[in-house]
């Protein structure tokens, strides 16, 4: 949203400004300003985003800055809270299965909350989410862990309460379908714990809420690599990935806010 309000101003109030910092061959350097933020940047004269760009908060402080190649963010980009802590850290590549200049994400990337703490680290090559995967409540304690595999949830998860007790985990197959007896912690003291146990075939004890999620027929996909549609895509990666594996453990919004 943030980034479609951003072309919707810019691009209509385009202005020269020099040659500061120095633009790619057939583009020009321009500056944006309105009440939300400042812009400063190199564009083409088909209004295309090229080179580095930089924005500032109202108050000075830098917001982001992050290079783009034929209008697809690529390489370092980094994401300032207007308090001056960092926010956001990740990196894009061009995609090599992916029509030319498609921009996906790459390497670690890293999100912290505004008290500095971090929020959540995942791992992508070319797209795909792969390797290590943690998130972290505000006050430090984790959140969530766990590995993806090509794009595929692998491995043991586990979810952790605010409290620092674990609230459940669970074990994933090497298709990225859950397997085994997963434990779901009880929500108090004195209730017992539930387990749900998980076949190739046949799924026991499932909530409506995952059994929406869990129907199974074919393998599960992916997550495939996609094109590059805001520059941080925060909302996929902190909700939709994480979510699901609390959906599969029964477990609410409520129990691990």
């Amino acid at each position: 949203m943030r980034k479609n309000m951003f072309y919707a101003l810019f691009f209509s109030s385009l202005l020269s400004v020099g040659c500061k910092p120095s633009c790619p061959e057939g583009s020009q350097l321009i500056n944006f300003s309105n009440q939300m933020f400042r812009a400063q940047g190199c564009s083409t004269t088909d209004k295309i985003p090229v080179g580095e760009w930089t924005w500032w908060h109202p108050n000075g402080k830098v917001w982001r800055t992050g290079s783009y190649q034929k209008g697809k963010p690529i390489g370092a980009w980094d994401i300032w809270f207007e308090n001056g802590s960092q926010q956001a850290e990740f990196h894009y590549t061009a995609s090599q299965i992916a029509p030319a200049y498609t921009s996906v994400p790459d390497g670690t990337w890293l999100h912290w909350y505004p008290n500095g703490k971090m929020r959540f680290s995942v791992h992508f090559n070319q797209g795909v989410a792969d390797g290590p995967a943690t998130v972290w409540y505000d006050s430090g304690a984790k959140k969530y862990q766990g590995d993806f595999l090509n794009g595929q949830r692998t491995g043991t998860w586990i979810a952790w309460k605010r409290d620092g007790k674990i609230a459940g985990s669970g074990l994933y197959g090497v298709d990225g379908r859950p397997t085994g007896t997963w434990q779901k912690s009880p929500p108090k003291p004195d209730h017992e714990s539930t387990q749900i146990s998980f076949t190739s075939v046949t799924v026991t004890q499932i909530s409506d809420e995952r059994d929406k999620t869990l129907a199974l027929g074919p393998a599960l996909s992916p997550f495939v690599p996609y094109a590059v549609d805001q520059e941080y895509p925060l909302s996929q990666i902190s909700g939709v990935w994480f979510d699901e594996f609390r959906i599969e453990l029964g477990l609410s919004a409520e129990e691990l806010k």
